[in-house]
């Protein structure tokens, strides 16, 4: 009985859905993990290559954003 009315086309449907939006997910999550890596090994890049260089850092006054 069960197994009959797994296989109407609605319970069909919903696996289908669930596994698009699981594939989905896992998707976002390797992209999300690939973009972190890739910015982490371009700031090590940076790191090694440009060690000597000192970066401009410019001071802001605190007064100055008054809304914060």
């Amino acid at each position: 009985m069960i197994e009959r009315v797994m296989s109407l086309l609605i319970f069909m449907f919903i696996r289908v859905v669930l596994l698009a939006l699981i594939t989905a997910i896992a998707g976002i999550m390797m992209i999300s993990f690939l973009w972190m890596f890739w910015f982490f090994i371009d700031d090590v890049y940076d790191y090694l290559l440009f060690f000597e260089e000192e970066v401009a850092v410019e001071e802001i006054l605190i007064d100055e954003f008054l809304y914060i």
